[in-house]
Formats: C-alpha cells, sequence, structure tokens
C-alpha cells in the first residue's frame, strides 16, 4: 500500500547528489515549451555543468537544472533570432549598399546578443545567491534575538522556526526558517535532518554556521536561549564591522569621484578653451574639447556609477 502522506519533491539536482529536497512549483508555460525543444540536448549536457544544482539550490530558484538548462537554450535561441531580424532589416533598409563597418557590426549582432544571453543565464544563479546571502546575513542577528525570546519562553524548536518562518520582516531568514518547519510538518523529517538540509542549501557561510551549531545544540540538549543570543551578539559585532569598511570604501569612492570625474575634467576643459582662444597648438584644441566632452566624461560617469551599484557592505 501507498504512503499516503506527502511525499518531498525530488531534489534540484537529482537523486543522490546529496543536495536536499527542495519543493518545485509547476512549471511555467516557457519552461515547459523550453523542455519540449531542447530537454534531450540540456539532459546530455547537464554534466558539464556539475554546480548548477547547487546553484540553482543556494539562489532558491525552484527548476530543477534540465529545464534551466533547457530554458537558457531557449533564451539564446530567441537572441540570436533577435539579431538576426536586425541584420536583415539593416539590409533591407540600406539595399546592401551601408557603411562596410555598420554592416560587420550587423553581422555580430545576432552572435554577440546569443552570447551575452548565455554569460548573463549561467551567471544568474550566482548573482541571485549572492543577494540571498547579503539578506540572509542582514537580517540573522535580529532574527537570532526573536528566537532567543522565544526559546525562554519554553517554545519547542520546531515551532520556534515556525514562528519565525511567520515573521516576514526578516526576509530570506524567515523564509528559511519556514521551509525548515515545512520540512519536519509536511516531509516528517526530524529536526536534525531539516537544520542539516537548510545548511547545506544555504548561501551565506555566516547562516550554515549558525544552522550547524544549532544541530550540534539540540543534539546534545544544550541551551537554546543562550546559543541564539551568543550568536546574535557575534553576528552584530560582524555586521558592524563590515558596515564600517563599507563606509569607508564609499568614502574613498566620493574623494575619487570628486578629483577623477570633477576636478580634472573640469580643468582640462579649462585648458583647452584657452587654447582655442590662442590656437597656437599644433593639434586642432575643439577635437580634443570634443573628447573630452563627448567621449570621456561619459565613460568616467559610467564608470562611477557601474562600479557603485556593484557595491554591496558584504
Amino acid at each position: 500500500m501507498a504512503d499516503p502522506r506527502p511525499s518531498a519533491a525530488a531534489p534540484a539536482g537529482g537523486p543522490g547528489d546529496g543536495l536536499p529536497a527542495v519543493h518545485h512549483a509547476r512549471p511555467s508555460g516557457f519552461v515547459r515549451f523550453a523542455l519540449r525543444l531542447y530537454g534531450p540536448t540540456a539532459g546530455r549536457r547537464i554534466r558539464h555543468h556539475p554546480g548548477l544544482a547547487q546553484k540553482l539550490a543556494r539562489a532558491a530558484d525552484p527548476v530543477v537544472p534540465v529545464a534551466y538548462l533547457a530554458g537558457v537554450y531557449l533564451r539564446v535561441t530567441l537572441a540570436v533570432a533577435a539579431g538576426a531580424l536586425l541584420l536583415l532589416a539593416y539590409l533591407v533598409a540600406t539595399g546592401g549598399d551601408g557603411d562596410p563597418r555598420a554592416t560587420v557590426g550587423a553581422l555580430l549582432a545576432a552572435p554577440l546578443m546569443g552570447t551575452m544571453v548565455y554569460s548573463h543565464a549561467l551567471l544568474k544563479p550566482d548573482l541571485e545567491a549572492a543577494a540571498r546571502r547579503r539578506d540572509l546575513e542582514s537580517h540573522l542577528p535580529y532574527a537570532l534575538n526573536f528566537l532567543a525570546a522565544l526559546a525562554a519562553a519554553g517554545v519547542v524548536p520546531d515551532e520556534l522556526f515556525g514562528a519565525l518562518g511567520k515573521q516576514p520582516v526578516y526576509g530570506q531568514v524567515a523564509r528559511e526558517a519556514s521551509l525548515i518547519h515545512r520540512d519536519t510538518r509536511l516531509f516528517s523529517k526530524d529536526m536534525v535532518r531539516a537544520l542539516g538540509d537548510a545548511a547545506r542549501r544555504s548561501p551565506s557561510k555566516q547562516f550554515e554556521e549558525f544552522l550547524s551549531g544549532a544541530v550540534s545544540t539540540v543534539t546534545s540538549g544544550g541551551d537554546l536561549k543562550a546559543y541564539f543570543l551568543a550568536k546574535a551578539e557575534h553576528f552584530s559585532t560582524e555586521n558592524h564591522r563590515k558596515q564600517k569598511a563599507f563606509l569607508e570604501s564609499m568614502g574613498v569612492m566620493a574623494e575619487s569621484y570628486v578629483v577623477v570625474a570633477a576636478a580634472a575634467p573640469l580643468f582640462l576643459i579649462v585648458i583647452l578653451s584657452v587654447l582655442l582662444l590662442i590656437n597656437q597648438s599644433s593639434t586642432d584644441p575643439r577635437l580634443l574639447l570634443n573628447l573630452v566632452v563627448l567621449g570621456a566624461l561619459p565613460v568616467i560617469h559610467g564608470a562611477f556609477t557601474y562600479i557603485l551599484r556593484t557595491m554591496r557592505a558584504d
């Protein structure tokens, strides 16, 4: 007779790869269509991406690796098709007699777009995992204080994580706690196994360390309240150190911006304007002025904008 209890979904990496079981929602129409087109190809090439299952688990992506890879191939196909359409539109508009450099650019559009889409799709799980790691580590000290208060009231470990999972203010920590509670209640796992699975899929070393310590505390019958309070103080101190280092880095970037992107270009523009009035230089000052204003300034400001957007208080 079949077991009437709900069974866990297949692990993200398939049986026997050591990854925890993760619940998979119904795949979207795009994923199902990608599987019909590229499922066999993705199944053959999945062995070339051995770390994809772990990356998807850490990114909390419910798609299995074969389906994700099939989706990547479909996105690349669409990008290449869009590039080919751009080339066709260019050839129709110019009648095949356009500028040779523009023609070469149009020819390269399809492979470049395909390469960019492929690279971004394979890098996306790492980016999402990094975002989850920052969220986990920023909320972890406050979530541990919440757990310590419940542990002092005598709440059992299973209900501790269930209560934490109902507090969305703690971000990804609350999500992970709800998954731990789900594993114990719905999938009938014991607390030690549920915590171990959560530690293996965690993108954060801090959260993994906390869960491993919680396993040791639970199995040895230790004081959970004291453990939660000690870890909260430790992680809070660590976060303060990281925030201080981040603010110092931002200060250095602000000083660099004033010198490189404001003072230096302004000084150069003044010099070139004077040369334009005197016109005693062998090189036309107007060309240099145009290069600085129309070329160098946008590049410098764009570079600083990109650097500031990518800086994080890790």
